[in-house]
Parts: structure tokens; sequence; C-alpha cells
């Protein structure tokens, strides 16, 4: 969270992995997974990522005066794999109680009818368990880790994921500027951005497709429905329901003087390019 990113710009911490996709005012560049329907692999994410600070010095400078190490990128919300009712269409949606905590999520999900509630990880098993809420937006690895689907039925995936995730690892300058030369030769040899963002968003494919596997396993074994995947047409409709989130993010970046539209376009454009 914000105070970890904090704990290591101080020195109180080395370094350190905050989340910054909750944090709307202080991280707006590092939001960029927060576009809907843009990206649906998590190397693509990673590469997209790196590109982007490559690119942009502001959006390098959100993480100052700490040194952005390597890029965290886990599985996406695919959009809803845990569900207490089955969700083939937008209308299945409608007034259906879903858990969400990212800014973007909740908005789209009210357009497209349904009622986000924000509930935490620990205890979103619980919340669906006796009905607090009826579905909870996250990857597949969450659903095996969080046991989730013991206490749901259904699962519902597409190919385009509703939003990524991401987070970088830091660390304090001060603490990597006294590290001997030779030390921090290696260090940097071992946390090379581009070569430690994608090996370990490798590393999330393989944990997240053994999850998938995993929880598929399970339902078959209790007789819960296949996973649906939205059909390509349904999933135009949403994305034209939801369309105006992405918009809305591309002015409030303008309305700080970033580059709004234009970093947006290319975060589309490296994800096409990287998928």
């Amino acid at each position: 969270m914000v105070g970890e990113f904090d704990a290591v710009a101080a020195g109180s911490a080395h370094m350190g992995m905050p989340s910054v996709t909750m944090h709307t005012e202080r991280f707006p560049l590092a939001r960029y997974g927060c576009l809907l329907f843009t990206y649906s692999s998590i190397p693509q994410v990673g590469q997209t990522t790196v590109a982007l600070l490559d690119k942009y010095k502001q959006f390098r400078d959100e993480f100052l005066p700490c040194k952005v190490l390597w890029y965290n990128c886990v599985p996406g919300d695919c959009l809803l794999v845990s569900t207490k009712k089955p969700i083939q269409t937008m209308e299945d949606l409608q007034g259906m109680k879903v858990q969400s905590m990212a800014a973007e999520p909740i908005k789209a999900l009210k357009l497209l009818g349904a009622a986000p509630v924000p509930i935490g990880t620990a205890d979103r098993y619980s919340a669906l368990e006796i009905g607090v809420i009826d579905a909870s937006m996250e990857e597949w690895n969450f659903t095996w880790v969080w046991k989730l689907h013991e206490v749901t039925k259904y699962r519902t995936d597409t190919v385009e994921w509703f939003r990524a995730r991401s987070y970088p690892s830091l660390v304090n300058p001060d603490a990597y500027n006294k590290l001997p030369e030779d030390v921090r030769r290696i260090f940097d040899e071992v946390t090379d951005l581009k070569a430690m963002t994608m090996q370990i968003a490798q590393a999330m494919v393989d944990f997240n497709a053994a999850s998938k596997e995993k929880v598929l396993e399970y339902d078959k074994k209790v007789g819960n429905p296949p996973a649906y995947y939205l059909m390509e047409a349904e999933v135009a409709r949403w994305k034209e329901v939801t369309k105006s989130v992405n918009e809305d993010y591309i002015k409030e970046l303008e309305a700080k003087g970033l580059p709004g539209r234009a970093f947006v376009e290319d975060a589309i454009a490296f994800a096409k390019q990287y998928k």
C-alpha cells in the first residue's frame, strides 16, 4: 500500500512491493492496468509496462525517490470466476452484488447494471458463503488460493481481461548506492527490469494455469457446470457500455497535466503489439 511506498522512500525499508492501482491520486500513470478489455496475458502486461516505463519519464517519476527494479505482473481480472449464479449476458448481471475494490471496475460494474460491493481479500470467502455478495471479480489463482470455488458454483471468463493488475518492486536509493560496486553490478544483473519482469510474468502464467486446472477439477468432481466463456458478440456489448470508463481515465490524467490520451493510446498499442 502507500505506507509501504513511503517506508521504502524514507529508508525505513530498503525494498518493497507497494500496491499502486488502488491509489488514484498518488500513482495515476501506474494505474494503466485499469484500462478495460485491453490485456489478455501476463507477459503482454509485462512487456507493455516495460515499454511505457521506457517511454514516459512521468511514469518513472511517480516512484521517486525510489528506483524501480522490476514490475510484478500478475493475472488480471478474467471476469467473474467465482459466482453463485450463471453469468452469460449483461442481463444476468442486473442487480447482482459483485465484489470489487478498484475505481474503474466499480464504475464499469455500475454501467453494466451490477451493484459493486467493496470487500477485502480476507472477507471474500465468508461474504460469498453467506450471500453478502453474489460474485467476486478476480483471476483463477486468486479463486484457488482463497478457496472461493468452495462457496461458488459458476465461472465466467473472457479472452480479454476485464482489467490487468501489476505493481513495482522498488529499492531505496541510498540503500542501493551504498552497495559495494561489485555487489551493485551483480544486483543490477539479477534485477534487470525487462528480464526480471518477464521471468515473474512467466511464473505467474504457470501458477494461474495450474490454479485454473485445480478449480476445474474441483468443479467436475462436485458436479458444478463447466466454465463459461463470454461470446465475442457479448463481449462487444460489454465494451460498448463501459467505454466511457477508459475515456474518464484519460480525462483524469489530463486534468493532472499528464499526457493522458497519448499514454493510453500507447498502452493500447503496446498491448496489441505484444499480444
